[in-house]
């Protein structure tokens, strides 16, 4: 007798002397699904002793969660998600491995961020010279701007209202754990919501665009505060990344979704 697994069109050959009487089963040598099939009633014809095989789920003692969808169905959307899922780990390792290096100050930005992540900063700094700078290249940016002076304000500051880009600097006044806390307090929000905010903090302790210590502070960009000159081509870059990242983890969170 001779059975054809329709998965993946095998042909398995069995002994006609060893075939059962009614139906029975048989494990496709090639893909492990089960072919369930029934011997032929004699006939003189040889092409009816060919039974077309029926295929059910893998070999299991378990229930399959995916009820009666097809196998080939299945196999293709787990197959896209976990290349979606490669990509997100790409991307990260892009951003957070500790060979990447941030253009400075000259480099030319991408023509697609032009347009910045958001249009509402919150600047928490106690020195004027630094809100002013800060300030003007969130302008050029395209940003509503809010400045507070200690973490107190700019706690009060988030709890009024949401924004898009905070930048957080070591010389907030109110003491050595201000920026923490500010930082503390947006990393305390549902993921969704962290996710819309773009946290940078300027440190003169830090390098520009140190990815490694800027994932350990919970922010998403480090600046050196002697070195505010690159701020603009360190936001655009910055961001460019934040973009790539989070629209590879929308991707697979919707395919998710629709596989379920």
């Amino acid at each position: 007798m001779k059975l054809v697994c329709s998965q993946c069109q095998q042909a398995v050959q069995i002994d006609d002397a060893k075939v059962p009487a009614g139906t029975f089963k048989v494990k496709c040598p090639k893909c492990s699904n089960v072919i369930t099939a029934q011997k032929a009633a004699p006939s003189s014809s040889a092409a009816e002793n060919i039974t077309a095989a029926v295929v059910e789920s893998p070999v299991s003692d378990a229930s399959s969660s995916e009820g009666d969808v097809p196998l080939a169905t299945q196999a293709f959307v787990k197959k896209e998600i976990a290349a979606m899922k490669n990509e997100i780990l790409a991307a990260m390792a892009s951003l957070f491995g500790g060979d990447t290096k941030w253009r400075e100050a000259g480099a030319s930005p991408e023509a697609d961020m032009d347009d910045p992540l958001s249009k509402k900063a919150l600047i928490c700094s106690g020195e004027d010279s630094q809100i002013d700078f800060i300030s003007s290249v969130l302008r050029r940016l395209g940003y509503a701007l809010d400045v507070a002076r200690g973490a107190t304000e700019a706690i009060k500051k988030m709890d009024a209202g949401s924004f898009n880009l905070v930048i957080t600097c070591s010389s907030l006044p109110d003491d050595a754990e201000a920026g923490t806390k500010i930082i503390g307090k947006l990393n305390g929000q549902k993921p969704a919501m962290r996710r819309q905010t773009f946290i940078i903090v300027v440190s003169p302790t830090l390098k520009n665009g140190d990815s490694n210590a800027a994932f350990f502070q919970g922010a998403n960009l480090t600046v050196n505060a002697n070195e505010l000159k690159n701020l603009e081509t360190l936001i655009r870059e910055g961001q460019r990344h934040f973009q790539q990242i989070y629209s590879v983890f929308s991707r697979v969170l919707a395919e998710k979704e629709r596989s379920e």
